[in-house]
């Protein structure tokens, strides 16, 4: 009723309301709301707020559902909002090299460009509206900077809001630092220690070319990263790894813990 006759939209038109379980009672009282609008000499209501409100389909039952549909446009119903997707895997080198050419303004010497073209299309790809993630899971080994023999796990989530970037020898390189995203992390890593996949949470540390390399190869030199990361460390640095087996093991229980990356 207030979306009706107020004139929020107009002062923001890019704001975005999911009104969750099909809405509610809204399709049922659609009928009213068209009303009002007549009644307040307003737009159609799909001009005037359905550019901007959505309903998701966690309703429970066929009749919900059914009824969501016949009242209202497709465009406007969107599946399994509360859940986020996995838009993308990709491998990248995070050789330390590629970030000292990229830091130089060297990235496409003679050398170096037949690499750095490498990434061309999926820069491009990722770039697009549709594809750009929220956060990215960014799965490296750190190399003796967040951690030395004093502890070295096997396995650990960044749980901070921010990693700073570590001096490897030679200073730290010239790159933002890395915002993360702790509500998600946290939840990654109850879910697997919940499901019996102990993980060590780190909630202070600094990255190093590991992290921040693959960054600079999908997103270039930004004056801030274009999405939040959490840091996934596997040791495989120190005697003994991880087997290829319980990596393996630790991505599916990740994937089929409820993990929303």
């Amino acid at each position: 009723m207030q979306l009706m006759q107020g004139d929020l939209f107009a002062q923001f038109p890019n704001l975005r309301f999911i009104i969750p379980h099909g809405g509610g009672a809204v399709p049922y009282h659609w009928g009213r709301y068209r009303g009002l609008a007549d009644m307040l000499k307003k737009p159609s209501l799909d001009e005037y707020i359905m550019n901007n409100v959505f309903f998701d389909t966690c309703v429970y039952h066929q009749p919900g559902i059914n009824l969501l549909a016949d009242v209202i446009d497709n465009k406007n119903i969107l599946f399994g909002s509360e859940m986020a997707r996995i838009t993308a895997g990709i491998a990248s080198s995070h050789v330390p090299l590629l970030g000292v050419a990229a830091d130089q303004g060297k990235a496409w010497d003679d050398y170096f460009k037949p690499i750095f073209a490498g990434y061309d299309w999926t820069r491009e790809w990722i770039a697009q509206p549709e594809n750009k993630p929220d956060v990215v899971v960014l799965v490296y080994n750190d190399h003796a900077s967040a951690f030395d023999m004093k502890v070295i796990p096997t396995f650990a989530i960044g749980c901070a809001e921010r990693c700073g970037i570590c001096d490897e020898g030679w200073g730290p390189r010239p790159v933002p630092d890395v915002e993360g995203h702790p509500d998600l992390a946290w939840h990654i890593a109850q879910s697997l220690i919940l499901d019996e996949f102990d993980m060590t949470v780190i909630n202070e540390m600094e990255a190093d070319h590991g992290l921040t390399v693959p960054l600079t190869m999908m997103y270039g030199a930004p004056d801030a990263w274009p999405v939040k990361v959490i840091p996934l460390a596997v040791n495989v640095v120190t005697y003994p790894p991880a087997s290829g087996n319980r990596c393996r093991q630790w991505t599916s229980r990740r994937s089929s813990s409820g993990a929303r990356t």
